[in-house]
This record gives C-alpha cells, sequence and structure tokens, in this order.
C-alpha cells in the first residue's frame, strides 16, 4: 500500500521542495496539494466579500518566488487509470512539460 501527503502551501508553510525530501525519507510516495492553489482566470463565481478580489490575494505568490519539485519522466506510473485519465497527459500535462511552462501551469 502507498501512502501520501496533502499540503495546502502558503506563504507561512514549507514549500514542495522542502516538504517532498522529508516525506520521501519517512516512506511517503506522494504529496498532494489541494485544488484552487492560485486565482482562477474566470470570475463566473463572485468574490465572497463582493466586489473584485482584492490584489493582495494576486500578489501573494509572485511566479518567479515559486520552487517546483523536481520533475521525474515517469511521473504517472503509478498513477491509475482514472488518475491518468485526469492529468490528461497528451494535452495538458506533456505539452506543459516539452514547451517550459510547467511553472505556469
Amino acid at each position: 500500500m502507498h501512502f501520501g501527503a496533502a499540503m495546502f502551501f502558503t506563504e507561512a508553510s514549507m514549500t514542495p521542495t522542502e516538504l517532498g525530501p522529508l516525506l520521501e525519507q519517512r516512506g511517503f510516495e506522494s504529496v498532494w496539494a489541494p485544488e484552487h492553489s492560485h486565482i482562477p482566470l474566470s470570475r463566473k463565481s463572485p468574490f465572497p466579500g463582493g466586489g473584485d478580489v482584492p490584489k493582495k490575494y494576486y500578489d501573494m505568490f509572485p511566479l518567479e518566488s515559486i520552487k517546483l519539485p523536481p520533475y521525474l519522466e515517469n511521473d504517472l506510473d503509478d498513477l491509475p487509470p482514472s488518475g491518468i485519465k485526469f492529468a490528461h497527459p497528451q494535452t495538458d500535462h506533456e505539452p506543459m512539460l516539452k514547451s517550459g511552462r510547467w511553472k505556469e501551469a
């Protein structure tokens, strides 16, 4: 059986590159970050506080300050078929890697 860990990364938490090796040392096989770690491009849902999303939320994590964990060529090999389908390997995952835009994904 494989075990993973989940972490909501913030400016006050460890980074993925700090947490990843610590989890590997303890036998975890994956790390998961919750959905919505960024501001959506679409504003179909209103901001709960009303009006526009405050600027502070856009400036929390400048792209150049984000440190990504190392990418493994066999990164999707341990996923079940449903997970691989969810990752859209040919249309989302692979093109982002090949274009060098992995951080922007």
